[in-house]
């Protein structure tokens, strides 16, 4: 079997538990969640896309070389930490002072038609089971809405 056959590529997904991509129509997901991304990025929030599942990672010659494992499956398509800003009393006086926290939020890019596999409501039920705020989007500006109210709430 040659190294960069199929056959070698099948045979070292399988024993990686990598599982391969399969084809299917994005519905145009992929621009959504860049452009939600420049959004946030523009208004000052740390926002990042959540790469899940296993990948697989070709060395020169295209011969397979390592699977990293991803975020856990059903991971929102976009990680954001939300600032918040607190009061907390101060060490040994009556006064209170602010500092800035960082809360972490989800962001599931869907379109208008698009629907969440059971693993993403496995994760959003997770999420919010341990305080963290998650949502389903659709544009920018939805997502620049939602996670406006995040800071201005607490989720």
């Amino acid at each position: 079997m040659r190294p960069n056959s199929r056959a070698a590529l099948q045979a070292l997904i399988k024993a990686h538990g990598a599982k391969p991509k399969r084809r299917r129509s994005r519905s145009n997901e992929s621009p959504r969640v860049t452009a939600i991304l420049e959004a946030l990025t523009l208004k000052g929030y740390w926002a990042w896309r959540a790469n899940s599942g296993n990948h697989i990672i070709a060395a020169q010659g295209g011969h397979a070389r390592a699977v990293v494992k991803g975020a856990p499956a059903g991971t929102p398509d976009i990680l954001v930490v939300v600032p918040r800003d607190v009061l907390v009393p101060d060490q040994g006086r009556v006064a209170l002072s602010a500092h800035t926290i960082g809360m972490l939020g989800g962001l599931e890019v869907k379109t208008e038609t698009g629907k969440q596999r059971l693993s993403q409501k496995k994760w959003e039920a997770k999420a919010k089971r341990h305080g963290v705020p998650y949502a389903l989007v659709t544009t920018p500006g939805q997502a620049l809405d939602t996670v406006a109210r995040w800071a201005r709430s607490g989720a």
